[in-house]
Formats: C-alpha cells, structure tokens, sequence
C-alpha cells in the first residue's frame, strides 16, 4: 500500500509542476483567455465534425484549426 501512495504522490508533484510551467508569468485574466480561445477552438471542431473520430484525426483537425487562424 505504500508503493501506491509513493506513486500517487509522485504524480500529484508531477501534475502540479506541469501546471506550473502552463502558467508560469501569467495572470489568472491571461490564463482564462487562453483557455477560452482553446474552448473555442474544440468547439468549432466538433461543429465540423460532429461524428468524431479517432485522437490523430482529431489532433489533425485541431492543427487545421490553428492553421486557418478562425
């Protein structure tokens, strides 16, 4: 039961440090706008392609996104 706790936590710290390298020199207004053109990004996404389709394919469609600069 340790060893599942040592990895627990090992990930919490790595989770943590993730989150602080996104944010890192940020303001909580930049962070919010940021993840609301992302928000909109998927969005549009999945309004072109309402079936889905597998992760490649959607990365794919998200680059395309982020290539037509919308």
């Amino acid at each position: 039961m340790t060893v599942f706790w040592s990895v627990l936590y090992a990930l919490l710290v790595l989770i943590a440090l993730l989150f602080w390298r996104q944010a890192r020199g940020c303001s909580l207004d930049e962070l919010f706008a940021r993840d609301l053109r992302l928000h909109e990004r998927v969005h549009r996404v999945l309004v072109r392609h309402p079936g889905g389709g597998r992760w490649r394919q959607f990365r794919r469609w998200m680059e395309e996104d982020e290539d037509a600069g919308v």
